[in-house]
């Protein structure tokens, strides 16, 4: 959660953006958190944590910019979409190589799980290393998902 705000807060530095948060109602409580901080930033954004549809989701996807998630499912949504997307890959279940969406517009950032935890081999992937790679597929683009 602090990698989340700290790439955001960079992001919004460097081109001011209006962010979307979105995810399941298991994800609720750990937005709400990410909200409150965006909010004591004055950072733009918009939680609809819990509060969409998949139709709704995928509409979502299609209309951003860019879209920075963990969620296969919707990396693969914004594959389908054409949208612009930033996939941060920890510990998974499948190999790699067969879940990988072949597109455009898209870099994959894979964390190798050096660490011995599995719920912190992602972070092993720098806010700042999000930072550069969301900057390296958009140029002047101001609306993040």
């Amino acid at each position: 959660m602090i990698h989340t705000l700290k790439h955001l807060a960079l992001i919004n530095q460097i081109s001011p953006s209006h962010f979307i948060l979105v995810g399941d109602n298991q994800e609720t409580s750990e937005n709400a958190k990410i909200s409150q901080d965006l909010s004591d930033k004055n950072i733009d954004f918009q939680d609809l944590t819990g509060k969409t549809n998949l139709t709704e989701l995928v509409d979502i996807i299609s209309s951003v910019d860019l879209l920075i998630t963990i969620d296969s499912g919707a990396m693969h949504i914004a594959a389908a979409t054409k949208t612009a997307f930033v996939a941060v890959v920890g510990l998974g279940t499948s190999p790699w190589s067969i879940v990988e969406p072949k597109c455009e517009n898209k870099i994959f950032l894979v964390a190798n799980g050096n660490s011995l935890n599995d719920a912190e081999i992602i972070k092993e992937i720098s806010p700042e290393k999000k930072v550069e790679t969301v900057f390296s597929l958009l140029k002047n683009k101001i609306t993040f998902l």
